[in-house]
């Protein structure tokens, strides 16, 4: 029996990385299948996945405001997979797993023990009942599992030029997910060369070596706009139009503000005293404050709009250096009963994810929508809401108008009818461009023949929806009936 326990531990021990891959696979699988589909981040992403699949452009036909990689990549995972909201949770899917499995290998990488790195993994991913596997597949995910990477990449003691031109394109891959994240990660990496160069030559070197492939391909990637004829509405939406959406859609949560500060605070100072004490390696020291530097400006990230999925990707690097240092002072003071307890509520764990995940997905074989042809397949859709799906999409085949779903509601039918009314399917303060809400009131007066829908009741509205732009249509244009929670209103000249 010890002969053949013996045996599996050092068959643990040399596939640890393997193992613990597919443990966070099926662990996550059934959970990311097993969700309706309603009006939320997931839709909004797969609309415009789905509007380029269907030959639609970025900028000009969906109202994206961001970098585009993850529409991108998502585009070619449909032409691979199907069109389908199988193949977009499978996108999901991958990016949970890559970002979890790479969250593993940084914690074993900062010399924490397996069986507690993948307790960290573990907490980061169940906390709030699977909070960062609900965000499904979105470019905030992606750009922070390119964060991890990054920083993986980083933790070498000694960066060499082909390590710095690595970081460059790793800058790259997340400003073109997410500017404002590229720029964080930017901002860190040149805090830590200026701060760990003596020579001004050698830093310049050294940001040269990071600037090199990130200018290369910034420039390329603009050349490739222009050639598709989307740098205009790129730079309306996603630069342009930015101020509007900073100035109207703050979102702050005091008690995460307090938490926020409190954690970084405690981070530095505490990794200062241990410094102070001696408590650390040279080399160890160096690598802990690059970990500490990337986590705070990550932090940045949680703004404008602070809810829970944000702050816990913003927070994400930082509450591993929380961990490190909770499991360094455990480790100092009840090393033998920590780790036994630890592997103990690791099997535990295990089990509770793996269980969960497994029942979530009996569920979604179960009650998922089979038809293959459909955009939804491999989804769930609520009774209501489909019946709302086909109701609205039979009206609007048999009209002989243009229908303007103007509400946040819009991508459930725009998708089923592979159709695209540009900016008006997610019709939200700061997703405009340049000249926002008055810009739409503008191409909306101008507009002929046309039937536009707004919610029966203002509070149905989505927060980031415009009162402003409802108003006008409500107090100029003629409401000629209604269908479900939506009053049609005619878009025709009233004098």
């Amino acid at each position: 029996m010890k002969t053949i326990i013996n045996s599996l531990n050092i068959f643990f021990k040399k596939r640890d990385n393997l193992i613990v891959f597919f443990i966070i696979l099926f662990s996550i699988i059934g959970v990311s299948l097993n969700v309706f589909i309603i009006s939320s981040d997931e839709l909004w992403n797969f609309q415009n996945v789905y509007k380029l699949y269907n030959g639609f452009e970025l900028y000009k036909d969906a109202n994206v405001i961001c970098t585009p990689l993850f529409f991108y990549i998502g585009n070619f995972i449909l032409h691979l997979l199907g069109p389908n909201f199988f193949s977009f949770r499978i996108y999901n899917i991958i990016i949970d797993t890559i970002l979890f499995f790479s969250t593993y290998v940084l914690c074993k990488k900062l010399k924490i023990p397996k069986t507690i790195s993948l307790i960290i993994v573990f907490i980061l991913m169940l906390v709030k009942r699977y909070a960062l596997v609900l965000c499904m597949a979105n470019y905030n995910m992606l750009a922070l599992t390119f964060f991890v990477i990054g920083l993986l990449c980083i933790l070498k003691e000694n960066l060499t030029k082909k390590d710095l031109i690595f970081q460059g394109i790793i800058v790259f891959l997340i400003a073109f997910t997410k500017q404002n994240m590229g720029v964080y990660y930017f901002l860190a990496i040149l805090v830590i060369i200026f701060l760990e160069n003596t020579t001004v030559k050698k830093k310049c070197i050294n940001v040269c070596m990071i600037l090199i492939p990130l200018l290369l391909l910034g420039i390329g990637s603009i050349a490739y706009f222009q050639y598709a004829g989307i740098l205009n509405g790129f730079i309306d939406y996603a630069i342009l139009g930015i101020g509007e959406f900073g100035q109207k859609n703050i979102s702050l949560n005091i008690a995460f503000i307090i938490i926020w500060i409190s954690i970084i605070l405690l981070n530095v100072l505490i990794f200062k005293q241990m410094k102070k004490n001696a408590l650390l390696t040279e080399k160890k020291y160096k690598i802990l404050k690059r970990v500490i530097i990337i986590s705070i400006f990550l932090t940045f990230s949680i703004f404008p709009i602070m809810n829970f999925a944000h702050f816990m990707i913003g927070m994400y690097l930082a509450w591993i250096v929380l961990f490190y240092i909770i499991n360094f002072i455990c480790l100092d003071i009840f090393r033998r009963k920590y780790l036994k307890i630890a592997k103990y509520g690791l099997i535990i764990l295990v089990c509770i994810a793996i269980a969960f995940s497994f029942l979530n997905y009996l569920n979604w074989q179960e009650n998922s929508i089979k038809t293959y042809n459909s955009p939804y397949y491999g989804g769930l859709l609520d009774t209501n809401t489909n019946d709302k799906i086909k109701n609205i999409s039979e009206y609007i085949q048999k009209s002989d108008k243009k229908i303007i779903i103007l509400s946040h509601d819009a991508s459930l039918y725009m998708v089923y009818l592979k159709e695209s009314n540009g900016k008006m399917d997610l019709p939200f303060k700061g997703n405009l461009g340049m000249k926002g809400e008055e810009g739409l009131i503008e191409e909306l007066s101008q507009m002929q023949g046309v039937e536009v829908f707004i919610k029966k009741e203002e509070d149905d509205m989505n927060w980031q929806e415009s009162k402003l732009v409802r108003n006008f249509i409500i107090q100029n244009y003629e409401c000629i009936g209604e269908i479900e929670d939506f009053m049609i209103y005619a878009l025709e000249n009233k004098n």
